[in-house]
């Protein structure tokens, strides 16, 4: 399939990439709440293959850049949640209503930061890790977002911490979900050319987020996790709505 995106189009992509690449790499996670509503309006083709490309060089960078504050523990637990969590999310998907579950857990995500609003504490833990990862996995197949759960448990951490952890996170999900679209034939030359479109803005975003990153860590870190989580989990209810 080919199309012709118009210069306005590419522009507009630049921009919301460029936002969304900055937000990530200031907070942890948070582009594709801001990038993929806005590519699907543009043009369809570019969600999820290409966005999936785009996505790790932006992960990488970050990681690299916060390599020093990775929590390798967190990672290790909320990694092993997060591959236990594709089975059963393709299960459902195959068997029963994904929409359904998809909203059971954007619900259980909106509780979730209530209950931080109010002062109810996540520690990271192999236990919490360990659900965060397997409910990540299941919001990856069932929904376009899976950061919320582990950003919630590592909100009270240092931003350079929840950064550098999250893009770890994001790194080895992006191999897993490339893999699977890989074998159903959704990730080629094709695709890759179309994550062209996508990449220079994301190389902006993440320059402006050198930037940004220190802001946020004057103490943002937590009502941003809040906020983004918030977000996330009102769109993929709104996303269930209106399918």
């Amino acid at each position: 399939m080919s199309f012709v995106l118009s210069p306005l189009d590419i522009l507009i992509i630049f921009l919301v990439m460029s936002i969304g690449a900055a937000l990530q790499g200031a907070v942890g996670y948070g582009m594709a709440l801001i990038a993929s509503p806005i590519l699907l309006l543009i043009e369809p083709d570019l969600i999820p293959s290409p966005m999936v490309i785009a996505s790790s060089v932006l992960v990488v960078l970050v990681a690299v850049r916060d390599r020093q504050a990775l929590d390798f523990f967190g990672l290790k637990w909320a990694l092993l949640g997060f591959i236990l969590g594709i089975g059963p999310g393709l299960f459902v998907l195959k068997h029963f209503s994904g929409e359904q579950f998809a909203a059971i857990f954007a619900i259980l995500i909106l509780i979730a930061v209530l209950m931080s609003a109010i002062g109810v504490h996540f520690k990271p833990s192999k236990t919490s890790l360990s659900i965060a990862g397997f409910l990540s996995g299941l919001m990856s197949v069932l929904t376009t977002t899976s950061g919320p759960p582990i950003a919630l448990v590592y909100q009270e951490s240092p931003g350079k911490e929840l950064r550098a952890t999250m893009s770890g996170f994001f790194i080895a999900g992006i191999v897993l979900v490339a893999g699977s679209l890989i074998l159903v034939g959704e990730l080629g030359l094709h695709e890759f050319g179309l994550a062209l479109y996508l990449i220079p803005g994301i190389i902006i975003g993440f320059f402006i987020s050198n930037w940004a990153a220190k802001w946020v860590d004057k103490g943002y870190t937590r009502p941003l996790v809040l906020m983004i989580s918030g977000l996330s989990a009102i769109v993929v209810l709104i996303n269930q709505v209106y399918k």
